[in-house]
């Protein structure tokens, strides 16, 4: 069946998150001060693990040819840009 889902996460360089194969990832926002990924999601896929990164404005980046641009959130006076890491082909 095919569901929007949540997925609250802390923000940290790098984090994982388990999402159903072929998830569509639709959002980043915060909400009550927590962030959150909303996806669209096959309930009856197998879940996989999901790599991201996150960098602050004005931190260096390295060079990542495998990674694909989400969101900008801002928590506080603190800018985060959220990237997904695309997975091995």
């Amino acid at each position: 069946m095919t569901s929007i889902y949540k997925y609250p996460f802390s923000i940290s360089n790098a984090f994982t998150l388990g999402l159903p194969r072929g998830a569509q990832i639709l959002s980043v926002q915060v909400q009550d001060a927590q962030p959150v990924l909303w996806a669209m999601v096959d309930t009856e896929e197998v879940v996989q693990l999901r790599e991201f990164r996150v960098f602050g404005t004005g931190q260096p980046m390295p060079d990542l040819p495998r990674v694909d641009f989400l969101a900008t959130i801002q928590m506080d006076f603190l800018c985060w840009h959220i990237f997904v890491v695309r997975p091995d082909v």
